[in-house]
């Protein structure tokens, strides 16, 4: 309709001399077809000439009801109907529209009954149909499909899926690529991207991995049946519940009284417990890679529950920590610091800085009382770093630190004071030991503007 004119010659209709290029006239001599529109160029002139003579040669009542309907209908229906069996076709192979496709990343209880509630919970592979212009639906021979995945016999997925039939196996396929589909469409993926489209089809299958070994209850049997008999969906949505489950306990210990987490508490947390709460708290709750190997910084599903066990620890240490440093305990919230001349989050000391900062404090002096009374300066420190590494000193330090914590139990995550006194004493000892890795590479004056394991004053340096 918007890339070419059709004229009715047995109506006598016809283009002016200078219009006529490309063009077609139909067997019967009824209808001349001039492409050309505005902006075409001449290989999309002839891609719509080549299309309409093969239409004539194969249905040639098609072609007539086409030309009429592109002389009398409008555009905008038109576009409509192609709209919508653009639409319906794309549903059919998963990708719905985005605000139906969220349903998948929704929340459904870990362990409750596996009975399929979604409209995908009874898809199987549509029958093979031996016409080869009609549009098959069948996706479980997807050239897209990650079918190395079957072959790694350590993933729980592919250990379910050794023990099904051909056909089971062909099920599988398609009800992990139609997941797939609808994931990649409610995270606003490009459909016709098709490594894209592969990445989400894997990590589908790490879910759905993930959701097998849970509910299989470390029984290596129970995985082939389960996938068996379970939808692909649903399997899906329970290995993302459980995501979604450390996702609202991360929330509801940000929420708590005196979490020491809210406001800017959550920017305050040492890396890498920061950025797992970043990833947590996304839409679709991701793992932090750098949690398990410290040189990633990238972001992805958990595919594993040991992944998920790791995201549970960090989400009980941020917790501790949150509380630690906190009002609940050493008291530094942001009014505090903004009274001591950090209101800035950006610039704000970190949970490690300021505990560094008491530590020091008590290497140099321990009769000091242990609080977070503010920055250490750097003659603090140029003494402190001449003691990092006696241990007598560094276990006094310890020691005042971990009486003081003690103080505050219970707190999240310690229950008792002995759990107060375990935690506390792996933190400060962590704390040093990477404030003592990153002054070995100073001078005997560290520059407080090029520490950033300890809470140091601002200013400019000393000229003394």
């Amino acid at each position: 309709k918007l890339h070419c004119h059709v004229y009715d010659l047995s109506a006598e209709e016809q283009p002016e001399e200078d219009d006529v290029g490309m063009h077609s006239i139909t067997p019967d001599q009824r209808y001349l077809i001039v492409y050309g529109g505005v902006g075409d160029d001449e290989s999309m002139n002839g891609v719509l000439k080549e299309a309409i003579d093969r239409m004539c040669g194969r249905d040639m009542l098609f072609v007539l009801r086409l030309c009429e309907a592109l002389r009398w209908e409008l555009p905008s229906s038109l576009e409509e109907e192609s709209f919508r069996w653009r639409n319906a076709r794309l549903a059919d192979l998963g990708f719905l529209p985005r605000h139906e496709a969220l349903e998948v990343l929704s929340w459904r209880d870990p362990d409750g009954a596996l009975e399929g509630t979604s409209p995908m919970s009874n898809t199987r592979p549509p029958p093979t149909v031996h016409d080869e212009d009609a549009l098959s639906t069948d996706l479980s021979t997807s050239v897209v499909f990650p079918w190395d995945a079957l072959k790694d016999g350590a993933a729980a997925f592919a250990q379910a899926a050794r023990d099904l039939s051909d056909e089971g196996r062909e099920r599988v396929a398609h009800e992990v690529m139609l997941t797939a589909n609808r994931v990649h469409a409610a995270e606003g993926g490009d459909a016709g991207d098709p490594e894209a489209v592969r990445g989400t089809a894997r990590q589908v299958i790490d879910t759905v991995g993930v959701a097998l070994s849970y509910r299989a209850q470390g029984d290596p049997a129970r995985l082939g049946p389960l996938l068996a008999t379970t939808p692909g969906v649903t399997l899906f949505r329970v290995g993302h519940s459980l995501s979604l489950k450390l996702q609202r306990e991360l929330r509801s210990r940000v929420d708590a009284r005196d979490s020491g987490l809210q406001g800017h508490g959550l920017l305050r947390l040492d890396s890498p417990l920061r950025e797992v709460a970043a990833g947590l708290l996304r839409p679709r709750p991701l793992l932090f890679c750098g949690l398990l190997e410290p040189k990633r910084l990238d972001f992805r599903p958990p595919s594993s529950l040991v992944e998920l066990a790791a995201l549970g620890r960090a989400v009980a240490e941020i917790g501790f920590r949150g509380a630690l440093l906190g009002a609940r305990g050493f008291g530094l919230d942001d009014a505090k610091l903004a009274a001591m001349g950090e209101a800035d989050p950006a610039e704000q000391p970190s949970h490690g800085g300021i505990l560094g900062a008491m530590l020091v404090r008590t290497l140099v002096d321990p009769a000091l009382p242990i609080n977070a009374s503010g920055p250490a300066d750097e003659a603090t420190l140029a003494k402190a770093r001449k003691l990092l590494d006696d241990p007598p000193a560094r276990l006094k330090a310890i020691d005042a630190l971990v009486e003081r914590a003690k103080a505050f139990a219970p707190m999240p995550g310690a229950a008792t004071a002995d759990d107060v006194d375990k935690r506390v004493r792996a933190y400060a000892t962590h704390v040093l030991d990477a404030i003592g890795a990153e002054l070995r590479f100073v001078d005997d004056d560290p520059d407080q503007r090029f520490v950033t394991t300890v809470w140091m004053k601002r200013g400019e340096r000393s000229s003394d």
